[in-house]
């Protein structure tokens, strides 16, 4: 997942999915991690550098 603030791309990825039964309306909870080093670099090029380093499996892809 990616987000930009001030033209700055930031990428995290889910970490963890919560139930949240207790908060009236909301199902779900996504909880984030940026990922190391991804600061600044647009998703296709994370991709295509992960992809080189490891191949293409999908278990492979950030």
């Amino acid at each position: 997942m990616q987000f930009e603030e001030n033209g700055t791309p930031f990428t995290f990825q889910v970490t963890e999915i919560l139930h949240t039964l207790s908060l009236d309306g909301v199902d779900f909870a996504l909880i984030l991690t940026e990922v190391p080093g991804s600061r600044g670099k647009p998703f296709r090029v994370l991709f295509e550098d992960q992809t080189r380093a490891t191949g293409t499996s999908s278990s492979s892809v950030v």
